[in-house]
């Protein structure tokens, strides 16, 4: 009985010693979690680190900014990467910066990262977007609606934050970072998400202090960019990795050049190597070549082929378009700039082109002299053709099967420019028009001439309010001068137009635009109606050209009256409308609603409403016109943006 006794005691004593180191380590725990900030102090914790970090520098007479992205990229770039072209076919022969990986027997090669890949390597996780305007960063307060978080206690003062998105799409991205507790510090991330063409895994480490934290130390990346059956895998390698020596660099395929052209090196072992190295350089990729300072002497020239810049719409049809520049920088202050800009409707069987040719001899105070020759839509001229029905012999004359009404135009556009302050600008200079007759034979027959010319001094004010960045007000006036350069004609055009830009959280944006014009002739003579700021863009450069503009409305009636009201406006999103849906959603990278409303004579009020959408292989849009007859038109638009940027 005795031994039970004892044995019970000591069970007692056993337990009470570790029921007290339990609740010991749990009192540690719990000392330990209480300097742990719950999730929404931790948030506001990072979400103000940036400018807690910029507010220290700025007193201690830094300039608060972090490495430019220039200085970033250069020093990553610096780094080797595992190139493996894991299937390929046909179509890799059309990608930039892919053709010689297309020809090549070789599948597997060692250098600097490929052009589509190098965006990701300097991402900028505290702003609004990762990488350019693209992937909304999860660190950023703007875009908290649109992540999940979930935080975790790790040692050593740090807290392990998760997030996912809320809606599965190709601007959000999911990961996880390690940050400091006490004052929501990233010391670093991995993160993984889809862009474009392409499927990526980012690992970052942040910089230790300063506003050397607000950028990556290091960035390791692991890519996968698919397009059709073609897959190329890019990968870090490892700083103290061993590169085998049958893969250096010096024996193998890599890739050099610049930030905007990267391209294996080749061997040229045969002609058929040279041949595609040409295509490939000169024709499928972008050209820059830097002289000395690559900030003073710059030379740059766009892809002058690639067979998937195309557009559909309901009024132009198919239309193939071109468009190269050619741009060469002396100095910090001066450059000189040619570019052509071209484009074939099919529909039309009409070609259209732009040729602007700029010396910029200030670019502080964007003082350049420009020249440029364009062409356009054939513009009408309804008071010409009405003239000619006047006349007593042509009572009889069939005027609606003869289209008198149309011209061909060609424009020759001389420009000054000067800003004196960020607010106020100038433009004078003049333009010359030569407008020659679709159908000349029918002007010929009744005595009348086929072409006309006209010459206008041009003048033209642009001011930008103190406070605000987005409001643009101009004012233009052009005098149409009888007798000069064989002028003809003789007119006064007046254009007032005002665009509003508001930046809102999360890259959504909201543009306000209006304008009015007015024609007059003191001798109410003919004259052709051509505005500048109420006209077709016909050589649009797609999603990041597009602007609050007529969609549906019929050429003719850019030119059918002497004055013009307009009122507009687009609304654009990353995610608004369809990316909430299932499936489907998640391709959708940006979108945008239109509206627009024009009274002109004879056809007040006139009003567009449409919808347009963009994923990394095209843009597509729909849209209606109401007038007050009631529903007028209902058309589509279809543009490629594949390898945009690349």
């Amino acid at each position: 009985m005795f031994r039970w006794l004892v044995a019970l005691v000591a069970w007692l004593v056993l337990m009470t010693n570790v029921c007290a180191q339990t609740a010991s380590q749990y009192a540690k725990a719990e000392d330990g979690n209480s300097a742990m900030p719950d999730r929404k102090t931790l948030l506001r914790r990072v979400w103000n680190y940036p400018d807690s970090i910029l507010n220290i520098s700025s007193t201690d007479g830094d300039d608060g900014q972090p490495k430019s992205s220039e200085d970033k990229a250069e020093a990553a770039s610096s780094e080797r990467y595992d190139i493996e072209v894991q299937r390929r076919n046909v179509l890799m022969y059309v990608m930039p910066h892919m053709t010689r990986l297309a020809y090549r027997r070789q599948r597997h090669f060692i250098g600097r990262p490929l052009s589509p890949v190098r965006p990701f390597l300097t991402p900028n996780i505290y702003a609004a977007t990762l990488v350019e305007d693209r992937l909304l960063s999860p660190f950023h307060r703007g875009n908290r609606h649109y992540y999940r978080y979930h935080i975790a206690p790790a040692d050593s003062g740090r807290v392990e934050l998760f997030f996912t998105p809320k809606i599965r799409n190709t601007q959000t991205v999911a990961g996880h970072a390690t940050l400091c507790a006490a004052t929501g510090q990233v010391l670093s991330t991995a993160f993984r998400g889809e862009y474009g063409l392409m499927r990526f895994e980012l690992r970052l480490t942040m910089g230790q202090e300063g506003r050397s934290s607000l950028a990556p130390d290091r960035c390791d990346v692991d890519s996968r960019i698919r397009f059709l059956g073609n897959r190329v895998r890019v990968r870090s390698i490892p700083r103290d990795s061993v590169i085998p020596e049958s893969q250096t660099p010096s024996s193998t395929e890599g890739l050099q050049g610049d930030s905007s052209h990267q391209a294996p090196i080749i061997n040229r072992h045969s002609t058929f190597d040279a041949v595609w190295d040409a295509i490939d350089d000169n024709l499928l990729s972008r050209i820059r070549l830097d002289f000395g300072n690559p900030e003073r002497h710059q030379f740059t020239i766009g892809p002058l082929f690639n067979p998937l810049y195309m557009s559909f719409s309901s009024s132009n049809g198919v239309v193939y378009k071109l468009n190269t520049e050619f741009r060469y920088r002396t100095s910090h202050y001066r450059e000189f700039y040619v570019a052509l800009k071209g484009g074939y409707s099919f529909r039309q069987r009409r070609l259209y082109f732009q040729a602007p040719v700029r010396y910029t001899f200030n670019r502080k105070h964007e003082a350049y002299v420009q020249a440029s020759v364009a062409n356009g839509n054939h513009i009408t001229n309804s008071t010409l053709l009405d003239q000619l029905k006047a006349l007593p012999q042509n009572d009889t004359v069939r005027f609606d099967t003869m289209q008198l009404d149309y011209f061909r135009d060609l424009a020759l556009r001389l420009t000054l420019h000067y800003a004196f302050s960020p607010r106020l600008a100038i433009t004078a200079g003049a333009v010359y028009h030569r407008r020659s007759a679709v159908t000349k034979e029918s002007f010929h027959d009744f005595g009348e001439p086929a072409v006309y010319h006209t010459f206008a001094p041009v003048v033209g004010l642009t001011f930008r309010p103190p406070g605000t960045k987005g409001l643009v007000l101009q004012a233009d006036y052009e005098y149409g001068m009888k007798n000069v350069f064989s002028s003809d004609i003789e007119y006064n055009r007046f254009e007032a137009d005002a665009s509003y830009t508001l930046a809102l959280p999360c890259t959504r944006r909201l543009t306000l635009r209006v304008g009015s014009g007015l024609y007059a002739s003191r001798k109410h003579g003919m004259y052709f109606i051509d505005y500048d700021h109420f006209t077709r863009n016909s050589l649009s450069g797609g999603w990041k050209d597009d602007a609050v503009d007529f969609k549906l409305l019929d050429s003719h009636w850019f030119n059918a009256s002497d004055y013009y009201f307009r009122l507009g406006g687009i609304y654009e999103s990353p995610l608004l409308l369809l990316t909430h849906l299932p499936l489907v959603g998640r391709f959708v990278e940006r979108e945008r609603i239109y509206f627009n409303s024009l009274a002109v004579r004879h056809l007040a009020p006139y009003t567009e409403i449409g919808y347009t959408l963009r994923n990394h292989v095209f843009s597509a849009g729909v849209f209606a016109a109401f007038s007050r007859h009631g529903f007028e038109d209902f058309g589509l638009s279809f543009g490629l943006e594949l390898f945009e940027g690349w």
